[in-house]
């Protein structure tokens, strides 16, 4: 990945909106490591020198998390540097004066910062010459505050047997009086070391998370998850050419979205899926066909997932054919694959990237959308992820179907999407169940809008027929329908007269 000279407005930067990213280099580039050195990618300005800060930060944070959260936090990291490295401006001064630098790149690239009267530090929002949206502003805000809190930790130096940090003064991304307030606060809370299902603690965890401690804050914003908030139609057209992908994708890339599919689990999850996590699904839990990795689970697969049977005769047939000519042992069994072994393999036997992986969807998606051309609704752009939030909806959706009104039946089926698809927290299934039920109303409303507008008359006789009509004693009280007596009485007398 380089990222090359730019042509917005802003020096030195090129800005543009792709997909929902944030793509802007100030002249930076980013390149592979060299082979066997720690360091998997090298960040270089644009006088191709590296810039320590950011490749210490990639190095540390290797191993927590998944990899793709970190090559996306080093993606919007990257102009931040190139901005300060533009103005000659350094990266570790105090923490005042990073705040400033912080506040002159969020300003330069079209945010709007207001201070936050009630509390200390910043609101930030995007406009629309931002070339980022609401959602890669808070990444950036909190991949700025993980970066100084990785360098303030910094490592153990087992030369000079001394601990190192590469940040001298306190994370500049934090506010230390609404740090404080939180501690104080949480020092009140009744029982705060118990768990929430104890019933015994003062206040929920959530709740208690949920006080902003950053000194830049985005300006809170209500997530919408995609599909949930679209019409019924066009949920039903995205499932169709996510079944249609399926059916011309090949034998690799079927079973790959097919589990995308029918377990709604992330990208990376299942591209990570091994056969000991195979194994460990089918043997410990009655119905689960494996057990992935979870976004936050450090690594760990404690995620279960099920799949058709026919999705599971699928991947031993992939594993027995097109895996085992690529596979460095010719092993055609998934029995034979060691636990830590990747199912999902590319041509030279390394673990499918998410990158290499995106080369095959969009090839995929260019054939949807040429089949899906001249569907009734246009096709929304088509991402791994609208997966997901298609399996999420539709799931929520039959929760409530289900239950058919039953307050219990409809808290069982609840806590089952809720499991099933492994959130952490109910707010989640909340925000799905009020964007189904807001977009459900919204298409009511709209067609019985346009049946009264189809049904208002469209000429004058029409008109003083709907109005003669809507004049009755059963349209308005008796003084109105008096009143209008008295007028055709008036009318009715004159036009003898004349």
């Amino acid at each position: 990945m380089v990222l090359g000279p730019d042509e917005s407005g802003i020096p030195g930067t090129r800005q543009r909106r792709a997909g929902g990213r944030f793509v802007s280099g100030y002249g930076m580039h980013c390149i592979a490591g060299p082979p066997g050195s720690p360091y998997r990618r090298l960040v270089l300005d644009r006088d191709w020198r590296p810039v320590g800060p950011l490749n210490e930060w990639y190095r540390l944070r290797a191993g927590v998390g998944a990899p793709s959260t970190r090559d996306t936090c080093l993606r919007v990291l990257t102009p931040f540097f190139g901005f300060l490295l533009l103005n000659n401006w350094a990266w570790d001064a105090e923490p005042q004066l990073v705040r400033e630098f912080t506040r002159a790149y969020l300003q330069s690239i079209g945010c709007v910062l207001r201070r936050d009267r009630e509390r200390d530090g910043f609101t930030v929002a995007v406009t629309a010459r931002a070339p980022l949206n609401p959602g890669s502003l808070a990444l950036f805000l909190a991949a700025a505050r993980d970066l100084y809190e990785v360098l303030i930790d910094g490592e153990w130096d087992a030369q000079a047997r001394a601990h190192r940090s590469y940040y001298a003064y306190g994370n500049p991304m934090y506010s230390e009086v609404l740090r404080r307030w939180k501690r104080d606060h949480v020092r009140f809370v009744h029982n705060a070391g118990a768990p929430d299902w104890a019933g015994i603690r003062g206040e929920n965890r959530a709740a208690t998370q949920h006080r902003p401690v950053g000194y830049f804050r985005a300006r809170g914003q209500i997530w919408q998850p995609r599909v949930a908030g679209e019409a019924k139609a066009v949920r039903v057209l995205i499932g169709a050419a996510i079944r249609y992908m399926i059916d011309v994708a090949p034998l690799r890339e079927r079973v790959i979205l097919r589990l995308l599919n029918e377990t709604g689990a992330r990208l990376h999850e299942v591209l990570a899926m091994t056969a000991g996590g195979y194994r460990k699904g089918h043997s410990q839990l009655v119905g689960v066909r494996a057990l992935l990795r979870n976004k936050g689970s450090l690594g760990r697969e404690i995620k279960p997932v099920s799949f058709e049977i026919e999705t599971d005769y699928l991947l031993h047939r992939y594993v027995r054919t097109e895996r085992s000519r690529h596979d460095r042992e010719r092993r055609t069994r998934i029995d034979d694959l060691r636990d830590e072994d990747p199912l999902f393999i590319s041509r030279r036997g390394n673990r499918l990237s998410d990158s290499g992986f995106r080369i095959h969807w969009r090839r995929l998606r260019l054939k949807a959308e040429r089949a899906f051309r001249s569907a009734p609704v246009r096709l929304p752009r088509l991402t791994p992820h609208v997966i997901r939030h298609l399996h999420a909806t539709e799931r929520v959706a039959l929760a409530a179907e289900l239950a058919q009104g039953d307050r219990e039946r409809q808290r069982a089926f609840v806590e089952a999407v809720q499991h099933d698809l492994f959130w952490q927290s109910s707010d989640t299934l909340q925000i799905y169940t009020h964007a189904i039920s807001t977009a459900e109303a919204h298409e009511r409303l709209q067609t019985a809008y346009i049946d009264r507008v189809k049904s208002q008359p469209r000429t004058p006789r029409q008109a003083a027929a709907a109005i003669a009509g809507d004049c009755s004693e059963n349209t308005f009280d008796k003084e109105a329908a008096r009143r209008l007596e008295r007028l055709n009485r008036l009318r009715s007398g004159g036009s003898r007269s004349s």
